[in-house]
């Protein structure tokens, strides 16, 4: 790995680092000496790794050719590494952000009991997902299916309580949207995007060393219009030739 996937190496290593000090100094329930060690640590390593990653970085020019070669051989590991970002992205809203209580306590506004369950396939079997009969402190009765583990197979025949956001209902006893999920999605989104994109950029790069047109320091010998003198048959003197 040379070059500019250094400096993208580098630059990712740094805001892994960076957002893994922010989790520890700002979000990290029981705050003390450790966290602080640890995110000063962090932040250490995020800016050394960079360091030595961005001066690694400066390497000799290779030929048009080769950096062909190996731009149109790095455009499989970008994708898959931007495809794997997104799917983690994707993850990670669905168990972390997904169906969490933003606000608490929450108001108790009816009960649900689940009447049948299923491992959701969308999340790997993560999750669960339930179909859910709700009963309104108003009297209002409907049926609802659950998903993010609001129910599990644990709860089936139980009543719940459930509360309405606005637009569905909802179980009460959830656990609290952690805010460096929201953090950490955006990172992954940010990440995944900008790996899927540097394939395309990588693409013009390509086409750019394909063009007769470039400077005279990327041609080889022979094409930066400097005249090439071809070789005289042995025998014939220079003065002979027509």
């Amino acid at each position: 790995m040379k070059g500019h996937h250094q400096r993208w190496l580098a630059l990712a290593w740094s805001g892994s680092c960076l957002v893994g000090a922010a989790f520890l100094l700002f979000y990290w329930e029981d705050y003390g000496p450790w966290q602080i060690t640890a995110a000063v640590v962090l932040i250490a390593a995020g800016l050394v790794g960079t360091g030595i990653a961005w001066q690694n970085s400066r390497s000799k020019r290779t030929s048009p050719r080769a950096e062909m070669r190996r731009l149109r051989a790095d455009a499989p590991r970008y994708v898959a590494a931007g495809l794997l970002a997104l799917t983690a992205a994707y993850f990670t809203h669905g168990l972390l952000i997904t169906a969490r209580a933003d606000t608490w306590p929450r108001a108790v506004e009816g009960t649900g009991t689940a009447t049948s369950c299923d491992r959701d396939w969308r999340y790997l079997t993560a999750t669960w997902r339930c179909t859910v009969d709700i009963t309104g402190n108003t009297g209002e009765q409907l049926t609802q299916t659950m998903a993010h583990s609001q129910f599990t197979d644990a709860d089936l025949g139980r009543p719940k309580p459930v509360t309405f956001t606005g637009s569905e209902w909802e179980a009460v006893d959830q656990p609290r949207e952690h805010r460096f999920a929201k953090a950490l999605l955006a990172l992954l989104l940010a990440g995944g995007t900008a790996l899927l994109a540097k394939p395309l950029y990588d693409l013009s790069r390509i086409r750019d060393l394909e063009n007769p047109g470039l400077p005279p320091r990327f041609l080889r010998a022979g094409v930066s219009g400097s005249p090439v003198h071809r070789s005289t048959p042995a025998g014939i003197p220079h003065s002979h030739r027509r």
